[in-house]
C-alpha cells in the first residue's frame, strides 16, 4: 500500500511545438505553446498484492467538501472507488484509519483465520496509535519499510507508479491547452485517470514491481544490487566484459520523431548526410513536420475552447456531496444523489411559500 501525487495539469509549463534559428544567432530559439496551469495536487492510496491483483482506490482531493461537479458525467468507471477531501491535499491519521478498517480490511477478507501482511512505509498515518491497534484486531501482520527506501524497496513506486504517471500524462495531452477551471479539471483529472489506471495497473506491472524489490520471490539481493544503492558507478565503455556488445552510436533509436528538431537531431547520425539533396530533403520534412504541429497544437487549442464555452454554460452551483454518517469517504451512491437533489432544484424551483415541500422532497431523495 502506498500513497503517490499527480498534478491535475501535466506537470509542464509548456509544449516544444518547432525550433528556429535567426540568421547570424548563434543559439535556437524554441517556439512553445503554453500548457495546463493547473498545479493542484491529488493524492490517491494504491494497494496491490504478490499475486498480481489491486483494490479500488482512494482519492483525496484539496477542499474542506467533496463536490458533485468534480465527476464526470459518466460515473461507470468509479463505481467501486472511494473518495474524500482534506484541507491540505495530504492524507492524514483519519483517513488512513479509515481506509483500513472501512477500505482495505473488509475487501481483503480472505474469510479464514489467516493472517494477513501489510507492507507500507513509515508515514505518520501508517504507525499511529489507531491504526496499528485495528491491524492486530483483525490479524494484519505489519511490514514498515525502512524510511527512505521506497524507490528500491516498494513494489508501487518501483513497478506501477512510474508507468501510471506516464500514462497519465498520455491521456492528458487533449487537455493540456486549455486553461480550466477548478471543477473542469477536476473532471478531466478522474477521468485520464482511469484510462491511465486501466491501461498501467495490469498483471504485469504488479509482478515485476515486487520481483524487482526482491520482496516475492524473496531475493535479497535485487533491493542491494540496485543501482539506486550501489555506490560504484558502472564501468565504462572500455572496461565492459568480453562478449558485452557495445552500442552503436550510429543507430537511429526506433521512436518517432515529434518535432523538426528531433527529425535532424537524430537523421545527423545517419549515413549520407554529407550528401547536399538529402540535407535538403530532410530540411523540407523538418520544416513540413513543424507545420503540422502548429497546425495540429493551433486546432486542439480551439477544440477544447469551444468545449470550454459549452462547459461554462452549464450551471455553477456547487453541489456538496454528504457522505454516510458511518463513513468518511464519499462513495458513487452518494454523488448520484446530490445530483439529482441538484436537478430538482433547477426543475422545481420553490415557489412562494413551497419552500418546506422543497426540503421534504430533498430529505426524501435523501434516503
Amino acid at each position: 500500500m502506498d500513497e503517490t501525487g499527480i498534478m491535475e495539469g501535466v506537470g509542464v509549463n509548456g509544449k516544444h511545438i518547432a525550433s528556429v534559428r535567426q540568421h547570424g544567432a548563434k543559439k535556437r530559439r524554441w517556439a512553445l505553446v503554453k500548457g495546463q496551469v493547473n498545479r493542484t495536487w491529488v493524492f490517491i492510496i494504491e494497494c496491490i498484492s504478490a499475486e498480481g491483483n489491486y483494490i479500488p482506490p482512494v482519492v483525496i482531493f484539496t477542499g474542506k467538501t467533496v463536490q458533485a461537479q468534480w465527476f464526470p458525467d459518466e460515473l461507470t468507471d468509479f463505481v467501486k472507488w472511494e473518495f474524500t477531501s482534506t484541507e491540505s491535499g495530504y492524507t492524514c491519521n483519519d483517513v488512513g484509519h479509515e481506509w483500513l478498517t472501512k477500505h482495505f480490511i473488509p475487501r481483503t477478507n480472505p474469510g479464514t483465520r489467516d493472517w494477513r501482511l501489510l507492507i507500507i512505509d513509515g508515514h505518520d498515518s501508517h504507525v499511529s496509535d489507531e491504526f496499528m491497534i485495528s491491524c492486530a484486531i483483525n490479524k494484519v501482520y505489519l511490514c514498515v519499510l525502512p524510511s527512505h527506501s521506497s524507490h528500491v524497496t516498494q513494489p508501487l513506486d518501483v513497478g506501477v507508479f512510474s508507468s501510471l504517471k506516464r500514462s497519465y500524462r498520455k491521456f492528458f495531452n487533449e487537455f493540456s491547452y486549455e486553461d480550466s477551471g477548478s471543477a473542469a479539471s477536476k473532471r478531466n483529472f478522474l477521468t485520464c485517470y482511469a484510462k491511465a489506471r486501466s491501461e498501467a495497473l495490469n498483471r504485469r506491472n504488479i509482478l515485476s514491481g515486487w520481483r524487482a524489490t526482491g520482496l516475492w520471490p524473496v531475493d535479497i539481493n535485487q533491493p542491494l544490487e540496485n543501482p539506486w544503492v550501489l555506490k560504484d558507478p558502472p564501468p565504462a565503455s572500455d572496461e565492459l566484459p568480453r562478449g558485452t556488445p557495445k552500442k552503436d552510436s550510429t543507430a537511429v533509436p526506433p521512436e518517432t520523431p515529434h518535432g523538426g528538431g528531433e527529425l535532424r537531431r537524430r537523421l545527423q547520425e545517419c549515413h549520407g548526410w554529407e550528401n547536399r539533396d538529402i540535407r535538403a530533403l530532410l530540411r523540407q520534412a523538418a520544416k513540413a513536420l513543424d507545420k503540422k504541429n502548429v497546425e495540429l497544437a493551433m486546432t486542439q487549442r480551439e477544440k477544447r475552447a469551444l468545449q470550454q464555452q459549452i462547459e461554462e454554460l452549464r450551471p455553477k452551483k456547487r453541489i456538496k456531496v454528504v457522505p454516510d454518517q458511518n463513513r468518511r469517504f464519499v462513495q458513487i451512491e452518494q454523488v448520484e444523489v446530490a445530483r439529482g437533489i441538484a436537478h430538482f432544484r433547477e426543475t422545481h424551483k420553490p415557489r412562494s411559500g413551497a419552500k418546506p415541500v422543497l426540503e421534504l422532497a430533498e430529505t426524501c431523495l435523501n434516503l
